[in-house]
Formats: structure tokens, C-alpha cells, sequence
């Protein structure tokens, strides 16, 4: 077995593990590997929505993706293979209870300085043209949220990733993952050892089962996430925001021009899966579900015909935030993993702060230890 040595190592080649091997080589002059079990982008990242969304409940999230939106918007100036849609966001509250939440997490908003907006149930079709807006009390609208494309900007944060000098490891799945009391953490691909200072696991819902290995226990729930996309309709246009009905934990927005993305959880979709074997196809339930949303919460659409449609993972925690930095007092072996199916959004953030604290032992200004992985054990 040859043994290879690295100042870093990642595992997963998603957008959370690219950021921060990103960030990584960009700013510092650490020998880093990253290697990912598939292609970069190609399992959760490639087959989320895309949706940049600021409006969180949580304080620290919210500065998370306030700072991924700006480093979005950065990328998206730096090449033409990046496009942010700023289409903003639109929230519905369907009862008096959701939106009293809307107003309490936007005061908590606006007071960290996002543009925030509440809308009356009649102005909404200002907005959405084809929105039903009969049952619903109140909305919040953030028009700087948005929309990229998770696989484009994923790979070109490889590919400059790769410029600055990392190594990186396609079709390279890590098998397991070995601590040691010389400071020093070991994983193993294939016949081969690296050995690394710093290892950084950041395998989206595959994660708990590598570190495993290691004998590290994750509460991460993985879970199966479906996304439809319909046929082309001339009421819908490529400008419409992003719609997420609060109370059906469903959402919706413009894809390609004039068709809809649909998504969401059925009653069911909380259920953990597995992770070696699991239907990345959309199935039939998810099918009828989306068109009795659509007929529900839209008008003057019709009964909008399914085009395409595909299934990923997301990580559940139970307390709905999601686990990052040290798996125990072993400060080498670091975990980003259980963002709750937002990942894609906070991951230029995470990133930053991540490299941050592999270059200088602590957390910078953004101080991450409320996701702590260990802080269900307290």
C-alpha cells in the first residue's frame, strides 16, 4: 500500500468540499487533495434547485448566505460560466401563526441589514402573475435572493481550484477514514494511504458512513429530495421569483424561460433512506402531489404537463442547523456536512470560514460553533 502525504485533505467534491478547497488554495500555500466519489458536482450539488435564499429564522444562517449571495455575485463577474439570477425570493404565509413568524424573522433581518419586504395578498400578483393569492395572508419578499446553476459554478471552483495547485481526485471514493495520536489523520482510496494534518469530510449524506470508520457517530437523517420541471407555459416568465408556500413545504420557480421548477416534501419525504441504494428518479406520488400544488396554488396555468424530473439527497439534523468543525477533541478531523437541503446557498460562506479555521486553529468573524457536531452530546 504507498502512503502519500498532504497539509489538507477533503472529502467531497460538492460545492460545500470545492469551496473550501477553493478558498483554500486561493489564500494560503497548503499542499491540499480533495477527492470525490463520483464527479465534481455530481451527486447532491448537481441535483439541487439552485435557489440562493437569505431569509433564514436562524442569525448566524442568515450572515452565512449573506455573504455567499456576495460571493456569488464575485463569481459571477469573474466569468461568463457563472450567471446569478437575482429573481428574489417570495415566502407565503397561509395562517396567522406563519405569519407572525414572517415578521419576526424579518425584523431579525433587517437588523443585520437585508432588504426585506412584506407584501399584501393583493400585491403578489405584481410579482407572479399566475399566483393564487386568496388564502394567503401574508408574504415576505427578498428581491437580492436568487438563483445559480449548482453544477456551472461548482466545476469552475474546481477548475481554479485546480489552477492554484490542488489536487484533485475524481471517481476516487475514500473508503475509510483512521485518527492518530501524532496529530495526524489517515484516509484510504483505493490501495493507497494519504495522510494529511487537517481532514476536512464534507460527503453530504455519505458522510456519517465514512466517518464510521473512524468511529464518529453523525446525527444526520439522509433523506430524498424530488424535483419536477414542466412544459413551457407564456404566462411564466424568466424573471418570476422563487416561490416557497410555508405551510405545504412546497416551492416553486422559473426554469429555462417559461417552464416551472417544482420541488418540495411529501407527508412521507422525512423518511431516512439509504444512501447505497436509493431512486434518483421521480416517482409517481411525487408527480400527482406537484399537480395538485400547481392546481392549488396557481391560476390560469392549467394542468401543467411534467417534462422531466430527477431525485437527491439532502441531511437532516434534528435540530435543523447543520454540523461543522471538529468531530471531537481531535482538532484534524473536521465535518461539514447536514445542511438541512441548504448547502448549495451557504457554501461559498462555509468555505471561507472553513479555510479559515484549518489555517489558524479558531474561527474568524464568523464564528461557527453553534454547528458544532458535538454539541448534541452536551
Amino acid at each position: 500500500m504507498t502512503r502519500h502525504t498532504h497539509d489538507v485533505i477533503l472529502v467531497g467534491g460538492g460545492i460545500v468540499g470545492v469551496s473550501t478547497a477553493y478558498y483554500l488554495s486561493t489564500r494560503t500555500d497548503l499542499d491540499v487533495a480533495l477527492f470525490e466519489a463520483d464527479r465534481v458536482g455530481g451527486r447532491s450539488t448537481g441535483r439541487s434547485a439552485g435557489g440562493i435564499r437569505q431569509q433564514f429564522s436562524n442569525e448566524l444562517e442568515v450572515r452565512l448566505a449573506m455573504e455567499s449571495v456576495e460571493r456569488f455575485e464575485r463569481f459571477a463577474r469573474e466569468t461568463d460560466r457563472v450567471t446569478f439570477s437575482r429573481n428574489g425570493y417570495v415566502l407565503l404565509a397561509r395562517t396567522d401563526d406563519e405569519a407572525t413568524r414572517l415578521r419576526a424573522d424579518a425584523t431579525l433581518q433587517r437588523r443585520l441589514g437585508l432588504d426585506v419586504r412584506e407584501l399584501a395578498p393583493e400585491t403578489l400578483a405584481e410579482y407572479v402573475s399566475y399566483l393564487r393569492t386568496d388564502d394567503i395572508v401574508s408574504a415576505n419578499y427578498c428581491p437580492t435572493d436568487g438563483v445559480v446553476d449548482p453544477h456551472s459554478v461548482t466545476t469552475w471552483l474546481a477548475g481554479r481550484a485546480r489552477e492554484a495547485g490542488v489536487t484533485v481526485r475524481e471517481r476516487t471514493p475514500v473508503t475509510g477514514v483512521r485518527t492518530s495520536n501524532t496529530g495526524t489523520t489517515t484516509v484510504t482510496a483505493g490501495n493507497d494511504e494519504f495522510v494529511a494534518g487537517t481532514v476536512v469530510v464534507a460527503g453530504g449524506v455519505w458522510s456519517e458512513q465514512l466517518l464510521s470508520t473512524a468511529g464518529v457517530s453523525l446525527p444526520v437523517d439522509p433523506t430524498r429530495i424530488q424535483i419536477i420541471v414542466t412544459e413551457r407555459h407564456p404566462e411564466i416568465d424568466g424573471d418570476d421569483p422563487f416561490v416557497v408556500d410555508l405551510e405545504r413545504r412546497m416551492f416553486f420557480r422559473p426554469e429555462a424561460g417559461s417552464s416551472l421548477l417544482v420541488s418540495g416534501q411529501l407527508p412521507t419525504g422525512d423518511e431516512p433512506v439509504d444512501v447505497r441504494n436509493y431512486e434518483t428518479a421521480h416517482d409517481y406520488a411525487f408527480s400527482v402531489a406537484v399537480s395538485e400544488f400547481l392546481l392549488d396554488r396557481t391560476v390560469g396555468l392549467g394542468d401543467l404537463e411534467v417534462a422531466n424530473g430527477w431525485a437527491g439527497l439532502k441531511g437532516v439534523t434534528p435540530d435543523g442547523l447543520p454540523l461543522v468543525g471538529p468531530v471531537s477533541d481531535d482538532e484534524g478531523l473536521l465535518v461539514a456536512t447536514g445542511f438541512n437541503g441548504h448547502g448549495f446557498m451557504l457554501a461559498p460562506a462555509i468555505g471561507r470560514a472553513l479555510s479559515d479555521y484549518v489555517t489558524t486553529g479558531t474561527w474568524s468573524d464568523l464564528d461557527l460553533e453553534p454547528f458544532s457536531p458535538g454539541r448534541f452530546d452536551r
